[in-house]
């Protein structure tokens, strides 16, 4: 049901690997097609407002899960800084 590209999904496992806070539970997207079915699944029982719905929690979700995932590159950046660092003294 979850999915991230392959260069977001190798930025979280290496964030895991590191125990780094953020990446527990693991961020995903809900795939598109689930999100259009359900929409269209729910399109009579709530009066079409599911068509409006569902695609705006869709956008919010992506956002949220794109934010999650820069915190945690910016987090491991920081790291491979750190340790630049302390292998240079």
């Amino acid at each position: 049901m979850r999915f991230l590209p392959p260069e977001q999904q190798a930025i979280v496992c290496r964030a895991e690997a590191l125990g780094l806070e953020g990446a527990i539970p693991r961020p995903g997207y809900l795939s598109p097609e689930l999100c259009t079915g359900l929409s269209l699944l729910l399109a009579v029982p709530t009066l079409g407002y599911s068509l409006l719905l569902v695609p705006i929690l869709w956008v919010a979700q992506y956002e949220r899960t794109a934010h999650r995932i820069l915190c945690l590159q910016q987090k491991l950046e920081a790291e491979e800084q750190g340790s630049e660092l302390g292998s240079r003294l």
